[in-house]
């Protein structure tokens, strides 16, 4: 008989360790169940990053082409690309992120939206600026009216005759304060008398002309004024001479005193001296046996030379433009983890809330549209349509035709003037090339810039660059004696401080402290021919966002 006998099952010891095995095994493999599946069938979350990543790669790879950006904020960007369709026109495109649907739509040109993606409860653009700064150095200020140089006393006197076919002139040397920037001419005062017999009409001509590098005059005239015989005594006196728009003259500038007659006598005498000066300057004269200007350097008149300084305050300003240099995209789909994206930009397009630019290639009615905005930039101001066309990049204009932008905008931002203008017919009340720009810091209140180039009777350009004031108009700098060419303006207008920044033909012209007077606001720009002819070269207007 056995001690014991053959069992047949397990002991309860037995089975719990084999049901704890059991438990980790079926664990295991359910695991490993889950992660075949996910292989085979990708986790909603997984789906939701891949299509992220695939409309961020859409968009940006559209985005970095940009060469203008028409708008933006955090849910959306409209911009511009080189043409596409093979129209010859830039393509606007269009992404914008409905938060009620989550969708995230992309139109192309004019037509319809479609949606890149959907189910997006995240989405988040935002510029990359590069900010530049420029500085408008120093505010201009004008002295009072004073004597600039003169020669009222040498010791000596001497008596020259006025002819019609003879010449003199005064050559001053006028020394300028260190911080001059430009200046002015507005009377002049010379000794004169007459012989104790004239001709009845006989006078003298005064005028003021530009210098050549050689201190000698020039042919251009910058005013003229006549004295008559009748009004003189047979004794010296002074005789003062008054002279208007002779300004913006430069440092390095320099103006004669030029004195004829227009008779055979001599009737009309001119004081000088022949020691007794220095530091003043010199006569000059002309004849026609030698048919040119010879320096009398041991002469000079009795004159003297009044006007204003245009000084340079050492306080500057400092503006800033921004460059969109990329964006930051941030975007995610229901619980998934977000995508972000860092986009740069190719041609780091300027932040701008309007822009408006003419090479004159074109009638500039004929449907250009800088801003991309499937609106035509200009229309006629009268309203009849314009059918000329530039010749060679030019507008020719004829007085009265004038055009203005078709959107408005309120330009509160930085905004900047670039303009290569001329008058081509004089007009004796004045007219020419004009441009008008609106600046305003808000809603409220509205400043208004002008610009012109009217030609003047001697064939030359005067240059005035002006704004609406309280009362009347406030010129901020005019230049004269400019060659008959085209005028190069830059404008610089920081609405939010009350400052406009001026250079003509790259010279500049200095900062200017202004107002904003209108209470009614004129929301286009306006350029054109009013009151004479002119011609267009260039013109561009650019506004900055005022947030950037």
């Amino acid at each position: 008989m056995r001690a014991f006998a053959d069992r047949h099952g397990y002991t309860l010891i037995e089975l719990s360790v084999s049901l704890v095995a059991s438990s980790l095994l079926l664990a295991g493999l359910g695991s490993a169940v889950v992660i075949t599946s996910r292989a085979i069938n990708p986790h909603h979350t997984q789906r939701s990053v891949l299509e992220c990543a695939e409309a961020s790669q859409l968009l940006g790879d559209e985005l970095q082409s940009a060469v203008h950006v028409l708008e933006q904020d955090d849910s959306l960007v409209e911009f511009a690309v080189a043409d596409r369709n093979a129209d010859g026109i830039p393509d606007r495109i269009r992404y914008e992120w409905k938060s009620a649907s989550g969708e995230l739509l992309r139109g192309f040109g004019s037509g319809g939206s479609g949606a890149v993606a959907a189910g997006l409860n995240q989405f988040l653009i935002k510029p990359d600026l590069r900010v530049i700064p420029e500085v408008l150095a120093n505010v201009v200020t004008e002295t009072s009216d004073s004597t600039l140089v003169s020669l009222t006393s040498a010791g000596n006197v001497n008596s020259w005759d006025t002819y019609a076919q003879f010449a003199l002139a005064q050559c001053p040397v006028v020394t300028h304060p260190a911080t001059t920037v430009s200046w002015s001419v507005s009377e002049v005062r010379l000794a004169m008398k007459r012989n104790s017999w004239y001709e009845w009409g006989e006078s003298i001509t005064v005028q003021l002309r530009k210098a050549a590098s050689t201190g000698l005059p020039t042919s251009t005239v910058l005013g003229t004024t006549t004295v008559n015989l009748s009004s003189l005594s047979t004794s010296w006196s002074w005789q003062t001479l008054t002279f208007s728009g002779i300004t913006g003259l430069l440092p390095s500038d320099r103006v004669c005193i030029v004195c004829f007659g227009n008779g055979f006598y001599g009737n009309g005498r001119i004081a000088y001296a022949t020691s007794g000066f220095s530091g003043v300057g010199y006569a000059a004269s002309w004849s026609p046996y030698t048919g040119s200007w010879q320096a009398q350097t041991g002469a000079s008149l009795y004159f003297q030379l009044r006007g204003r300084h245009q000084l340079l305050d050492p306080a500057t300003h400092t503006v800033h433009r921004s460059y969109i240099a990329g964006y930051e995209l941030n975007l995610a789909q229901d619980d998934s983890d977000d995508v972000r994206r860092r986009i740069r930009l190719l041609n780091t397009p300027e932040s701008l809330a309007a822009v408006w630019r003419l090479d004159f290639s074109i009638n500039p009615t004929s449907g250009i549209d800088a801003d991309f905005d499937d609106t035509e930039d200009w229309r006629s101001v009268t309203g009849t349509a314009y059918s000329g066309t530039p010749v060679d990049g030019v507008l020719n204009l004829s007085n009265g035709q004038m055009f203005e932008t078709s959107v408005t905008d309120d330009f509160s931002g930085l905004t900047t003037v670039e303009m290569k203008c001329r008058g081509t017919a004089y007009n004796s009340s004045g007219g020419g090339a004009r441009l008008q720009v609106p600046f305003g810091a808000d809603d409220a209140q509205q400043g208004l810039l002008t610009v012109t180039a009217e030609k003047t009777s001697a064939g030359s350009q005067t240059a005035t660059v002006s704004v609406a004031a309280s009362t009347g108009t406030q010129t901020l700098t005019t230049i004269a004696g400019l060659a008959d060419a085209a005028v190069d303006f830059r404008i610089v207008i920081d609405p939010k401080a009350d400052q406009v920044a001026v250079w003509i033909n790259d010279v500049y012209r200095g900062r200017f402290p202004v107002t904003q007077p209108n209470t009614t606001t004129v929301q286009r720009v306006q350029f054109g021919a009013s009151g004479a002819a002119a011609e267009f070269d260039f013109l561009s207007v650019r506004v900055g966002r005022s947030d950037s």
